[in-house]
């Protein structure tokens, strides 16, 4: 398989430990980090300052459960911080919920996160949908005196859409009458995960 080739461990392998490969423009350090990771002898250089510092960190010795605590850290503190920004319905409606983690109280649907003042939203817990991208429409509005009305620039919400490119057997379970697909080859980075269904994903503009 291709991806197991790909996320193979090839530092271990030493297949290409005896390569040297110098990148005297390395920016962001993509070229050195994927040679390095592949167990190539990368050398890099930049006059960039930041560009340095940021692939020296990227490229540096970590204790892997010290730097998860400090990230368990940070978003213990930030996250309840902006999640009220982030929390939405779900595609089919599908709610969260917010809980108040002194009482451990479920707040009822006319709880307004965006009430709460900064020291307070610590007290509360959300689980459910997040938003996690944001798109701008720009709206075009009428140059008649007196109308006000204002055309979006997008005629549709929908920003892209993706068709299947495999082969796939439509399929219905006849337990539960769940309707799924068998594919024929699997092509996905996943691809130890169940097929649920061929129903293309859309990402909309909220």
């Amino acid at each position: 398989m291709a991806w197991d080739n790909y996320y193979a461990n090839h530092q271990k392998k030493g297949a290409f430990k005896h390569l040297k490969v110098a990148d005297i423009f390395m920016g962001g350090g993509t070229t050195l980090i994927e040679g390095s990771r592949l167990g190539m002898q990368m050398s890099g250089n930049d006059l960039n300052p930041v560009a340095w510092f940021v692939v020296k960190q990227e490229l540096a010795d970590v204790d892997l459960d010290e730097v998860k605590r400090l990230l368990a850290d940070i978003e213990s503190e930030v996250k309840p911080q902006i999640m009220p920004f982030y929390y939405c319905d779900g595609p089919n409606g599908e709610k969260g919920t917010w809980t108040h983690k002194p009482s451990g109280k479920m707040m009822g649907a006319d709880f307004d996160p965006l009430a709460l003042k900064p020291e307070e939203r610590k007290d509360y817990a959300y689980d459910g949908p997040e938003i996690i991208y944001t798109f701008w429409a720009k709206h075009g509005p009428c140059q008649a005196t007196g109308c006000g009305h204002r055309t979006p620039i997008m005629t549709k919400p929908l920003v892209a859409s993706r068709a299947p490119t495999i082969s796939y057997w439509p399929h219905q379970c006849k337990n539960c009458v769940a309707s799924y697909d068998i594919e024929e080859n699997s092509n996905r980075l996943a691809p130890d995960v169940p097929c649920s269904s061929r129903k293309m994903k859309s990402f909309c503009i909220a």
